[in-house]
C-alpha cells in the first residue's frame, strides 16, 4: 500500500489529490464506513487530520450523533437509540485513543486538579511532537527545555519532569489516562513496582480502581512483560560490561 501511494503521489495528474484521498479513507475507517458521520465530522470540526479529532470524547460525540441524526451502523447494542449512539461514539473514540494515546493522556492531565499534572499538560501543549510511547524523555527535554516548559512555574519544573518520566513508565504498561492516574495515585509508578506485588494481591486490591478484575489482570500481565524486558536488557548490558576478553599474548 505505501508503494501505491508513492506511485500515485509521483503522478502529476493525481499528486495534488492524494492527501485528501488518504484522509477521506482514514475518516471512513474511523467512522466504520459511515458516510453520515464523516459528513458531520467534517462539517462541525473541519479537521485537517485525524489528530484534529482527538478533542472528541464519548459524550460529545454521542451528543453530535444524536443531534445531527447520524445513523448508527447495525450491530451496536443498546435498548434505546441514545444507548446505541453512545456505544457507537465509544467505539469511534476508542479508535482515536488507540491511534493518539498521548493526546488523550494530555486531555486527562489538563482536566486534573493536581498542579503537577497541570504542569505536565502545559508541557505537552508546548510539545506537539512529544509521544509517551516513543520519545526519550531526557533527550527531548535537553533539546527543547526552554520552549517545552514555557508557562510552567519555575519552582515546579523539576517535579513536572519527574512526573513526565513516571507517566511514561506507566504508559508503557497501559496507555489509558484513567489507569495511569489510578496507578500513580497508588504509588505504582513503574512496571517493576506493579510486578513486585503478588498477582492475587494486586488484583484484589486494585481491581475496583482499575475498572474490574479483567482490566487489573491485563494491566498486571502488561507490567510483568515490561518488567521482564527491562530486567533482561539490564542483564545483557551488565554482562557486556563485565565480559572482558583478555588480549592474546605471544
Amino acid at each position: 500500500m505505501p508503494d501505491f501511494w508513492k506511485q500515485l503521489s509521483s503522478d502529476a495528474q493525481f499528486k495534488s489529490v492524494v492527501p485528501e484521498l488518504q484522509f477521506t479513507l482514514q475518516l471512513g475507517a474511523l467512522s466504520l464506513n459511515n458516510p453520515s458521520l464523516v459528513t458531520a465530522l467534517r462539517s462541525q470540526y473541519k479537521p485537517a487530520s485525524l489528530r484534529d479529532l482527538t478533542k472528541l470524547d464519548t459524550t460529545t460525540l454521542a451528543q453530535m450523533i444524536t443531534s445531527q441524526k447520524v445513523s448508527v451502523p447495525d450491530g451496536f447494542p443498546g435498548a434505546t437509540p441514545a444507548e446505541k449512539a453512545s456505544n457507537y461514539a465509544d467505539a469511534v473514540v476508542s479508535l482515536l485513543n488507540g491511534a493518539f494515546p498521548t493526546d488523550y493522556v494530555a486531555h486527562g492531565l489538563a482536566a486534573a486538579t493536581d498542579p503537577v499534572n497541570k504542569g505536565v499538560a502545559i508541557f505537552l501543549s508546548n510539545s506537539s511532537d512529544f509521544d509517551f510511547g516513543s520519545t526519550h524523555v531526557d533527550s527531548y527535554i535537553q533539546k527543547n527545555s526552554a520552549a517545552a516548559f514555557q508557562n510552567v512555574p519555575p519552582a515546579q519544573v523539576e517535579t513536572v519532569k519527574s512526573r513526565i518520566r513516571a507517566i511514561q513508565r506507566v504508559f508503557r504498561v497501559h496507555p489509558e489516562y484513567s489507569v495511569i492516574d489510578s496507578l500513580l495515585s497508588s504509588g505504582l509508578d513503574s512496571a517493576h513496582k506493579i510486578a513486585s506485588i503478588p498477582h492475587s494481591t494486586f488484583v484484589q486490591q486494585y481491581s475496583a480502581k482499575l475498572g474490574g478484575t479483567d482490566q487489573a489482570e491485563m494491566i498486571y500481565r502488561g507490567a510483568q512483560q515490561v518488567s521482564g524486558m527491562v530486567s533482561h536488557l539490564f542483564l545483557r548490558i551488565k554482562q557486556a560490561t563485565n565480559d572482558v576478553n583478555p588480549r592474546v599474548i605471544g
